[in-house]
Formats: structure tokens, sequence, C-alpha cells
């Protein structure tokens, strides 16, 4: 008779297990040490996360911990913190512990959406989007700048959502990104949605994205600062933009026709409820970005044919990851081409770099592969993982010479995700701790009035903290990544754990798991005369 052992793993991982309740799966992973090996497998939970939550790493380079994500992320908590104008933080700022700038919110403040899991979330120039576990997009703040009429609905791009409300769109979405005042999104069937306002988006269906033809599936949607992109199963990159002329006028068309037929109603919000009005856009088609040059071999092993695999878009640029590990940077100007970054992604290159010399300095990889990238506004990051990880940025203006900026508070721990924002930065570590630094209005710190000087966050000395009440206030920078806590408003310290953040304009966002899952929190209010009032929160 044949035993468990002697067959293929990857028939359980595969084929067995998958169709499997977790409880069943859990209970077979207890059977024997073979099975509990088995039941180790970052893959397998990797994918159960995709399939129970709707949640993948695309926005991260983690390569670990996903059986030990499963099992906290079915009560994900949403922090935001920065700036608290345009209703972009979904509620006012907290005033508990007292603060000297009302529009801000200096530490990170909890938002509960109830009812929906919360497992994804991009930024906007004004706004923030959300991707729940069932595929909705939940939206706060304003996509545009400006004052929309009382009378207008979010067919007005600055019309404000003050607290998150979900758009009814009719297909789960699978992915969601953000620029300064447009968004994407890419649904479970593979089509592209397009967001000029909230109340009006459109199914984006140019003949090259057919979807009769495999290589011409869209496995990845990503917003400049003001255009959008495409990534395809074959490696190709298409781009178009909301704000030029044919897709502009398009729009425009559409909004004219409800008007003519009588249905212009400015999709209202109904009890939290966003009531979009969808169209398809069809006859326009995007710009087909120029084929990837020609590329050297980065590893030892066979490769395939080099193609694209991740792109990241700025303001007016991409960069590009290969599958060989090649990092590509392109500009928007018509007749541009891909340009090789061999000093972002070759060993003997990067080792090389002057930072990676100094003795007790960072360590570069002994064998360099690019993991992850990074670009908003400017600014691009290119990164590794592991305990030898890498953080390298660059900027719109880089050029195959162009020589990396190279941090070096974030080399070797364990970078997985860097969030760019105007003037402040976030780096999320593969052990759940989140850093900033930058300017502190949005870097969760705390305010800078109640930070003793000389602290991360705080004035460098009581005199620069008394000059800047009397003078024209400005904020205290952060020039060291430190680690932000989420435990401001609580009366003791509490674990969290950050699997998934996003950072722009002049806010922040995070989603976390609490370590101390079953613990109540004791929550501190505002003193009032000389006590301070204290309760539980389950």
């Amino acid at each position: 008779m044949a035993k468990f052992e002697n067959l293929p793993q990857e028939l359980f991982l595969d084929e067995i297990l998958p169709p499997l309740p977790v409880r069943d799966i859990v209970a077979t992973f207890q059977v024997n040490r073979w099975f509990a090996k088995l039941g180790e497998d970052e893959v397998f939970w990797r994918r159960r996360l995709r399939q129970d939550y709707n949640y993948t790493v695309a926005s991260t380079a983690r390569e670990s911990g996903f059986k030990f994500l499963y099992s906290r992320i079915h009560k994900p908590l949403l922090y935001v913190w920065g700036g608290s104008g345009h209703g972009r933080l979904g509620r006012p700022a907290s005033q508990r512990i007292g603060q000297s700038m009302s529009d801000t919110q200096f530490w990170p403040m909890k938002l509960d959406i109830p009812g929906h899991r919360i497992i994804e979330l991009a930024t906007g120039g004004w706004s923030f989007s959300a991707l729940d576990s069932k595929g909705r997009i939940h939206v706060w703040g304003q996509m545009m700048d400006g004052q929309a009429p009382a009378s207008h609905g979010f067919s007005n791009s600055a019309k404000q959502a003050h607290r998150p409300m979900r758009l009814a769109l009719s297909t789960p979405i699978r992915s969601i990104s953000c620029g300064r005042g447009c968004s994407m999104a890419l649904d479970q069937q593979g089509k592209v949605w397009c967001f000029e306002s909230w109340g009006r988006p459109f199914l984006f269906e140019p003949n090259a994205f057919d979807p009769s033809h495999p290589d011409n599936a869209i496995i990845q949607v990503n917003c400049g600062w003001t255009f959008m992109a495409a990534l395809n199963a074959s490696g190709a990159v298409f781009v178009w933009s909301v704000f030029e002329d044919l897709v502009r006028n398009a729009i425009i068309f559409r909004d004219r026709e409800l008007v003519t037929h009588g249905r212009n109603t400015h999709s209202p919000a109904v009890d939290g409820v966003i009531q979009c009005q969808t169209w398809i856009m069809r006859g326009i088609e995007p710009r087909r970005l120029p084929e990837l040059p020609t590329l050297p071999k980065l590893t030892n092993g066979a490769e395939p044919q080099h193609r694209l695999v991740k792109i990241a878009a700025g303001d007016g640029f991409i960069v590009g990851l290969t599958n060989g590990g090649h990092v590509v940077k392109i500009s928007m100007h018509p007749n541009s081409n891909w340009e090789y970054l061999l000093l972002f992604c070759e060993t003997a290159k990067v080792k090389g770099l002057k930072e990676f010399q100094v003795e007790g300095g960072p360590t570069a990889p002994s064998k360099l592969r690019v993991a992850n990238i990074s670009a908003q506004l400017h600014v691009f990051v290119v990164y590794t993982t592991g305990n030898d990880s890498i953080v390298l940025l660059g900027d719109a203006w880089t050029t195959p010479t162009s020589i990396p900026r190279v941090e070096f508070t974030l080399q070797n721990r364990g970078v997985i995700s860097i969030g760019l924002g105007h003037d402040h930065f976030a780096a999320l570590l593969e052990n759940g701790k989140l850093l900033t630094w930058g300017t502190s209005i949005a870097t969760g710190m705390g305010d800078p009035y109640k930070i003793v000087p000389g602290k991360p966050g705080g004035f460098a000395s009581e005199r620069d903290k008394r000059e800047s009440l009397t003078s024209l206030r400005y904020i205290p920078h952060i020039n060291t990544p430190t680690e932000v806590r989420f435990d401001h408003e609580l009366t003791k310290p509490r674990e969290r754990f950050v699997f998934s953040m996003v950072a722009s304009g002049h806010h922040v966002g995070a989603l976390i798991v609490d370590l101390e899952e079953g613990e109540p929190e004791e929550i501190e209010v505002k003193p009032i005369g000389s006590k301070i009032f204290r309760y539980l929160r389950p």
C-alpha cells in the first residue's frame, strides 16, 4: 500500500487541499510530521490568501510569513494619518491627546469601515481608495482639488467623501492603483476600469486588450501622476490618460449624452454607496510602448526571452522590472525608448558603489536579484529582499550612467515596500515594522509640540520650538527612518504587525493585524480638568 509520504507534495498542495475548507486543511496538517511540514509551504498559504481574502502581495516583495498572515488577516485594522484637508482621512483629526494644528493628524488614527475587511490601500493626491476581501472598492477624500456645488454628486471629481463610501460596481475587483487625480482598477475578469470621477467609471476596452488572445491578458495596472498604464502577459506596456484630448473628449461626449437623455443624476451617494453610472469606452487605442532593448544575461542558469513582469509609474516616466531581474526606464515623450539601468541591477556594479565599500557599512548581496520596484511623482525605488536586502533610489532624470542613491539606514533590514509621498517616505519591513522619515506632518511620530526636543518627530531644540510658534510655523524634519507606533491613544504599548502601507500627497495609510488579538484595548481620552478618563475597547 502506498504511503502519503511517497506521493508528490505537489499533488496535495495543488490538487487535493485547495478545494477543502481551511478547518479541514488545518486538521490534515496535524496528522503527522510529514503533513505538518507540508503545512509550512509558503506558496500554498500565499495562494490561499488570494483565494479566501482577495489578498495579493503585488504591492510588496514579501516572500515569507504567509501562514502567519493568513491566521490574522480575518480581522485587519486600518490606520491613517497626515493632513486631514479635503476629507482625505475619512474622519476628523483626533483630539484625544491634544494637538497644535487642527487640520493635521500627527499619529496613526484608526479608521473603521464596519462590515468590510480591507486588504489593500491606494492613495491619490487628496484621497484614499481601499479594496476589501470581497473585491469592493471604498473611497474617501476628493478625487480632485476644488469645490463641487452642493447639488452635485460624485460625477464631479471635486465632490468630497468625508467618510468612506463604497462604489457600486457590478464586478469584483482584483487590484487598484491611484494617480494624483485619477485611479484605475483591474477586475476579477481581467478587465480595466478607469476613474476620472468616482461616479462615472468606465471599462476601457481597446482592441489591444482583446481577451481572445492569451498574450493580451492584463496582469497589472498602475497609475502614474497623470496617466494610466497597463502591462499584459507578453510584457507589453500600454499608456493613456483621462486628461488627454481623445479620452477626455469621449468622457465629455458621454456626459452630454446623459444630459440629453435626461439621465444626468450626478451619481449621488445613497446609504454610503456611490451610485456609479458605468459605461464602456471603445474605439480609442492606448499608446503601446517600444520593445525592450537587448539585455545582458544576469544569472548563470538558462533565461527565457526577456519580458517585463512589473511596472511602476511616476510623473512622466515608467520603471520596469523584467523576468531576468533587469531594471529599465522610459520617459513618456513620444519618441523615447527603454533604457537599461545597469547600476541598479547588475551585481558587480551595485557591489562597487562606494556606500557598500565602507568598512562597517551595509553589505551588498553576493548575488543581486531585484524583487520589487516603486515609483511616485519624481522618485523611484529598486530593492531586493532578505536579511541582506538593499534599497536603491533614482528619479525621473536617471539615465544608464546615473549612480543610485543609497540610504545607509535602509540597507540590510528586510525592506519589502517603499511609500513615496510629498517630502515624506515610508518603508515596510518583512517583520511587520513600519519606518517613516521626512516632514513630520505625515510621518506619524506624534505632535511635534508634544515631543521632547531632539527626539524623532520633535524639534531639534527648545529654541527651535519657541521660534516656530512666534514666526512662520514649520514642521521639523526626520532624517533617520524611525519606527511608527500604533498605540498613541492607548494607556500601554501594544504589539502590531503592518502587512501593507501606502503614502502619497500629505498622508499615509497602513493595514495592520493585532499581535495581542483578544485582549481589550484601554483607551485614554483627552484630559478633562485634572482627570484622565479611560475605557476598554474590545
